[in-house]
């Protein structure tokens, strides 16, 4: 069994805590909050490396509803066959929080969703797309494309992409999912004649909560 990974997005309007992570309305009709961005392997990576921008660890104690709904409650209750060890505790060591601009925004360049980019041959390009394998080995700078003659030209395309397993796209994916929600929550979350004034939310505003189980 691997490990799931589950990304959840909140942000300080009006000095509380609000989620901007997804909601979902079940079969049944109950609405419940979803992670922004959930994998298990190919985020091994990525998330060992946010992990380094920890600003603090376990489950948030002023964390919106919505957040803490995710998570067992009461978070003080003992879990059964651990001892004396609480949910609280439990989620210690499975649970981290960075803040959205040092840990994501200012390392993402806008624009350029994907880290590769080049000329790249047309077999190589065809071979990637259907997966064939999920490396490509060797592609040409624009300077290199132009020095070649026309009749060898015609073998390459312009190409732009991210490795499966790459840190840089996970990350890419998830600043775009963050700002898009962060923008659905200003324009909507926010009704007319409210005390918190969207002018004053910022994007140093937002934490991303990162559960790993």
């Amino acid at each position: 069994m691997g490990v799931d990974y589950r990304f959840y997005v909140e942000v300080k309007a009006g000095g509380k805590w609000f989620n901007i992570s997804p909601m979902i309305r079940n079969v049944d009709g109950k609405v419940r909050t979803v992670p922004l961005l959930t994998g298990r392997s190919m985020l091994y990576d990525f998330v060992n490396d946010l992990e380094e921008f920890a600003s603090q660890r376990g489950v948030p104690e002023d964390a919106s509803e919505d957040i803490k709904g995710v998570f067992h409650q009461p978070l003080d209750e003992e879990m059964s066959g651990f001892g004396h060890r609480t949910f609280r505790q439990y989620y210690q060591s499975l649970v981290f929080v960075v803040k959205y601009v040092p840990a994501i925004r200012s390392r993402v360049v806008k624009d350029r969703p994907c880290k590769f980019r080049g000329y790249v041959s047309k077999r190589q390009i065809a071979g990637f797309e259907v997966n064939e394998f999920d490396e490509i080995t060797s592609w040409l700078t624009p300077q290199e494309y132009n020095a070649l003659p026309p009749n060898k030209q015609k073998y390459y395309a312009w190409f732009e992409w991210n490795e499966p397993d790459s840190e840089y796209g996970h990350l890419y994916d998830l600043y775009q999912k963050i700002e898009n929600q962060l923008v659905w929550f200003v324009r909507h979350g926010i009704p007319y004649g409210s005390e918190i004034d969207s002018e004053t939310i910022s994007f140093s505003d937002v934490r991303v909560i990162v559960q790993q189980e």
